[in-house]
């Protein structure tokens, strides 16, 4: 069995168990769903943080790794249950940790204020010319995320800002795709088209283009 327990898996699951739950009316999807919210809530939101944990290590201890998918897909989480205040920290959070510029492009990196590689050996060998690099002081835009952003943005109501977000991405567009980073980290980020940042494009804007459709990730 897994024992270590992913904050961004677990939103991604309520929100696969509550579409389930609304399509078959079968309770152990309910359930479920109810089970994971009140978890999140109660052990995995971090008050000091402004945030939800990454989630919490095979020891049982917290990880507190700060990670966007964290702090936008929680608040995507947040908006769907009804925690407003929470939504509004987190979202604060995600614009004062995450945002980032890399290449004349604008968006938000993947983490901040912790090293890019755990091992120090290894990110000496990766990062030669910056061995005591962290994420929140290393360029670099994350397509993937960034249009994370932008959809809490457009369910929050703010269409200009992810309008803007859409167009930046555009700007890591790559034959039929979006490029997953605007640059490459080895083992960590690639610079090549991804499923993850060209799907996310496309939930962003079908969203902004059919406003009245019925929403991804939406309680």
């Amino acid at each position: 069995p897994i024992r270590w327990i992913s904050t961004e898996h677990n939103i991604s699951s309520y929100f696969l168990l509550t579409a389930m739950s609304q399509l078959t009316d079968d309770p152990r999807y309910r359930d479920a769903a109810r089970a994971i919210q009140v978890t999140l809530l109660t052990e995995l939101w971090q008050d000091d943080l402004g945030q939800f944990a990454q989630g919490m290590r095979e020891d049982g201890a917290m990880d507190r790794t700060r990670a966007l998918d964290c702090a936008s897909w929680g608040a995507l989480f947040l908006l769907a249950i009804g925690e407003k205040d929470k939504v509004a920290r987190a979202m604060s959070t995600v614009d004062r940790v995450y945002r980032s510029e890399h290449r004349g492009i604008r968006g938000y990196r993947p983490y901040s204020e912790v090293s890019v590689y755990k091992n120090p050996r290894i990110q000496r060998a990766l990062l030669p010319d910056t061995p005591d690099a962290q994420w929140q002081n290393l360029p670099v835009v994350w397509s993937e995320g960034t249009l994370g952003v932008a959809l809490a943005q457009l369910r929050l109501g703010n269409v200009a800002g992810a309008r803007g977000l859409l167009t930046e991405m555009l700007k890591l567009r790559e034959g039929g795709g979006l490029q997953y980073a605007s640059r490459e980290l080895p083992y960590e980020f690639v610079g090549y088209p991804s499923v993850g940042g060209t799907a996310w494009h496309i939930i962003v804007e079908e969203t902004l283009r059919n406003p009245n459709a019925p929403k991804v990730w939406a309680r």
